[in-house]
């Protein structure tokens, strides 16, 4: 029930303490010491404000970089990069529908209609590998082949491969690597889970564990948490330091990400904290 202008400043340390807490439970000596956030903005000085003109600016240690480099890829950009916050808003997976309703185009996030791990025989051995199936319609919607979206999307095409498939409904992908195992399935469980979270699948766990491959050529990106900590400090430092020009966007067609995204982005934060730190999958069906 929080104004929307208020709602960033409270998501923001809702994920800084969440993000501490996960970083404490996978190093415990990172949090000993204090560690700042990581990150700034960009000053912006044209005296006609626009959105586009919101920039981040990475430091060389912080809460970011920590996360960044303790999730996904492991890949977090240099200190001192700078980026648009409006091109992050692509990348959300809380906000697919809230990007398409604003801007009249789709995100960069391709929605996938089923991810599976397989068990079988690789070269007479018992191992397990990931299967991935995208709706066909989806990718004619998007203008993509199957095999352009492999050359589209550079961390799915790294470690995923096309396999036929009788199916009309979708195109199915399946992990290059297949993980030998002994007696028990549970031991390749570490290696699929890294597989898993090096794709940088975008997901949405309040609404059921829905899934989306990165549409973006570079085989090195961020994880879906470090965008979405980046995303809520910038957004709390402008209604904190500048709320003025947060008033000017307000019934703007930007202003979803004030007021309609931070609320999904905390409930989907805190279900990717608590999944990472048990190791188990939490959603809500």
């Amino acid at each position: 029930m929080t104004d929307p202008v208020a709602k960033p400043l409270l998501g923001y340390y809702f994920a800084l303490n969440l993000s501490k807490a996960y970083l404490t439970a996978v190093s415990p000596d990172s949090t000993r010491s204090k560690l700042r956030h990581g990150l700034s903005p960009v000053p912006v000085e044209k005296q006609k404000y626009r959105i586009e003109q919101e920039k981040i600016r990475v430091w060389p240690h912080g809460v970011f970089r920590s996360l960044a480099e303790s999730t996904g890829q492991g890949y977090c950009w240099n200190a001192g990069e700078e980026l648009q916050l409006v091109r992050l808003f692509r990348y959300l997976p809380e906000a697919v529908d809230l990007y398409a309703d604003a801007y009249g185009k789709a995100s960069r996030l391709i929605p996938v209609a089923d991810a599976k791990v397989l068990f079988g025989k690789v070269d007479g051995r018992q191992s397990a590998w990931l299967r991935i199936e995208i709706s066909r319609a989806t990718l004619r919607e998007r203008k993509l082949s199957a095999t352009r979206l492999l050359a589209e999307a550079g961390a799915f095409e790294q470690r995923y491969r096309l396999v036929a498939d009788a199916s009309v409904a979708t195109y199915s992908y399946e992990s290059i690597e297949a993980f030998a195992y002994g007696k028990k399935r549970a031991e390749v469980l570490p290696q699929i889970r890294k597989t898993f979270d090096e794709s940088l699948f975008g997901i949405r766990r309040y609404s059921g564990g829905d899934l989306f491959v990165v549409h973006n050529e570079r085989a090195n990106l961020l994880s879906q948490e470090a965008v979405t900590f980046a995303v809520l400090h910038h957004l709390s430092d402008m209604v904190r330091y500048r709320p003025h020009v947060v008033e000017q966007l307000r019934g703007s067609r930007h202003y979803w990400i004030f007021s309609s995204w931070v609320d999904r982005a905390c409930e989907n934060f805190l279900l990717a904290m608590a999944s990472r730190i048990t190791q188990e999958e939490h959603v809500i069906r």
